[in-house]
């Protein structure tokens, strides 16, 4: 796959040292929104939190187990990131797939921004043939469902009382899946 994505308004390009301050910032704009979703989205965020992202992010990147994208607008605003992450075969069958995650800065959401890179980035992944499926996993309801949908994707299952929510409540979770 690419290193450099491009769509109409976006520029995706693998996580750089040189991201950790803009990672930082954005991280730290949205970390309300962010919480809820992701392990990693605690207060305080540091920049040494942004560091070590972007510095493991590298390190899995050389493996080729995972990419993570810094998601910039063409006039180079730092947005989010998009990460594929190599899901394990757990039956034995070889079908590449990867886990897809997204996140955009909270003052550019609803704006399409991520179903656009969702789109760029799923349709790179495919037509490389590193993957043949993608999917997510969304707490049941998650508004960025839309998005995943808008770029192709399909629910294929609602698993009940599948993950803990950071206040210790159970969640039902949504899979979402595109196929080549």
């Amino acid at each position: 796959m690419s290193s450099r994505l491009e769509s109409a308004r976006l520029v995706l390009t693998p996580l750089q040292f040189t991201d950790a301050n803009d990672l930082h910032q954005a991280v730290r704009e949205s970390l309300a929104d962010l919480k809820e979703q992701f392990i990693w989205a605690e207060e305080p965020f540091t920049i040494r939190n942004a560091q070590t992202i972007v510095q493991e992010s590298i390190a899995n990147q050389r493996d080729g187990k995972l990419i993570s994208y810094g998601i910039r607008s063409k006039t180079g605003r730092f947005m989010g990131t998009l990460t594929l992450k190599e899901a394990p075969d757990m039956l034995g069958r070889k079908v590449p797939m990867h886990h897809v995650e997204i996140w955009i800065r909270s003052p550019d959401k609803a704006q399409g921004y991520t179903s656009e890179a969702l789109q760029v980035a799923t349709d790179a992944a495919l037509k490389s043939g590193e993957s043949r499926r993608l999917f997510t996993m969304l707490k049941a309801g998650d508004a960025t469902a839309a998005a995943y949908q808008q770029a192709g994707y399909q629910q294929e299952a609602t698993l009940k009382n599948a993950c803990l929510a950071s206040d210790g409540s159970v969640l039902s979770v949504t899979l979402l899946a595109k196929t080549v």
